[in-house]
């Protein structure tokens, strides 16, 4: 309790985050069942999510140009306001269609990006160092409650409620996480002004050979695994094994419990035992391992097994990567550098949705997973065989401060 009164604002902030997001996760499974499940409209579903990353890649490069003007806090109280008052809109309209509940769905989608990269450059601002790295595990938690949290709360409550009264439900939701975001303080923090922060996290991003790396692998794993659990699942649940959104709701829930298991038990236990380094493979190796299980075990708890595996590797994956790359990174980049690596990472998503939706229109699903197990083992190697990296996972957390200046001197600023 003591730990939590001193970081107060830290975990103030994880719960706000955890409301905001898993409400905006909601709103897009709400989506897939009544695309899917209403309408017929599966092929038209993939467009439409397809074109919303697109959108939403445009709004993290806009963040990586200018997040850094603006204190850390006031992004995520911004966004979570205007979510609150769309979903209001769409109440007060009368009925909701497919295409009201669509167009939620992009905004929510758009401000629930938005903020994901303050989530982690904020933590140096509210957690002090003597133990950042349970800082980052905490994250690791926080991203893993917010798919449990979003699969519950479409999966279950729709089953119990109308789409009227399930939107109504995310409306307090989001409006309580607005709240939360108001009341969190934090640290002082430079600002940038110009076009500095901008232009210099491109310069960092392109000159540094480890997040050159990483923002491929991250990249290629988006491609792979957004997909396959936005789109890819819920065909798979509604039209092979003839299941309900139920059943959705439970896949991204055992998703969402691999993430859990893998931030609280076992990224910090491995990376004890193994190291950092050959933990992030090894998170790598558990994802090509879950698809597989889906690939190659024909039933409805072969997804699930697959999709826990998959989870307990993203979540052990993006913590140990995140965490050299928030605290290597000089402070007053880490917010548009983390805008910028994620808009990054996520350029692939709307191709990866289009593939898969022609794959799914040409009734050649198998033939899509096994492509995607292919590349993400790919990935695994080209991270082993990064010499960088075995210099930075063998830092603590006081040496990697600000590490990378000194390691790509070329690739910083002198102001950094």
């Amino acid at each position: 309790m003591g730990e939590i009164m001193r970081h107060k604002f830290f975990y103030l902030y994880q719960l706000a985050d955890v409301i905001f997001t898993s409400s905006c996760r909601a709103i897009g499974i709400l989506l897939a069942w009544v695309m899917i499940q209403h309408y017929q409209l599966k092929i038209e579903l993939g467009w439409f999510i397809t074109g919303a990353w697109f959108s939403q890649v445009i709004v993290l490069i806009f963040m990586g140009w200018f997040s850094d003007r603006f204190e850390k806090i006031t992004i995520p109280i911004v966004c979570s306001f205007l979510s609150f008052i769309g979903l209001i809109v769409l109440e007060l309209s009368g009925s909701i269609s497919a295409i009201g509940l669509g167009s939620i769905y992009i905004k929510s989608a758009l401000l629930c990006i938005a903020i994901q990269p303050i989530g982690s450059s904020i933590i140096p601002n509210l957690f002090s160092h003597e133990n950042i790295e349970k800082a980052f595990r905490i994250r690791g938690f926080v991203n893993s409650i917010n798919t449990v949290l979003g699969a519950m709360i479409s999966g279950f409550i729709i089953n119990y409620f109308t789409t009227e009264q399930t939107i109504k439900i995310l409306t307090a939701t989001v409006g309580t996480a607005f709240i939360l975001f108001m009341m969190v303080k934090t640290k002082e923090n430079i600002l940038a002004s110009g076009d500095f922060e901008g232009s210099f996290a491109l310069k960092a991003l392109l000159n540094n050979k480890i997040e050159r790396v990483l923002v491929v692998v991250s990249a290629l794993s988006n491609f792979v695994l957004t997909p396959t659990l936005m789109y890819i699942t819920p065909i798979l649940v509604i039209e092979k094994y003839k299941y309900t959104a139920f059943e959705i709701g439970i896949s991204e829930a055992v998703f969402g419990l691999g993430m859990l298991i893998g931030s609280l038990f076992l990224c910090g236990a491995f990376n004890k035992k193994f190291g950092i380094r050959l933990t992030t493979i090894l998170s790598i190796l558990s994802v090509v391992l879950g698809l597989l299980s889906i690939l190659i075990l024909n039933h409805i708890f072969a997804l699930f097994l697959g999709l826990l595996f998959t989870g307990i590797g993203v979540v052990m994956y993006n913590i140990n990567t995140t965490k050299i790359r928030c605290l290597a990174t000089p402070t007053h980049l880490r917010n548009s550098f983390e805008s910028l690596f994620l808009a990054v990472c996520i350029i692939p998503i709307p191709v990866g949705v289009a593939v898969s939706t022609l794959l799914v229109e040409s009734g050649k699903l198998d033939l899509s997973l096994a492509l995607f197990s292919l590349l993400i083992f790919f990935s695994a190697i080209v991270i082993w065989q990064l010499k960088d990296f075995v210099i930075l996972t063998n830092l603590d957390d006081q040496e990697i401060e600000n590490y990378y200046v000194k390691l790509y001197p070329d690739a910083y600023p002198n102001k950094a």
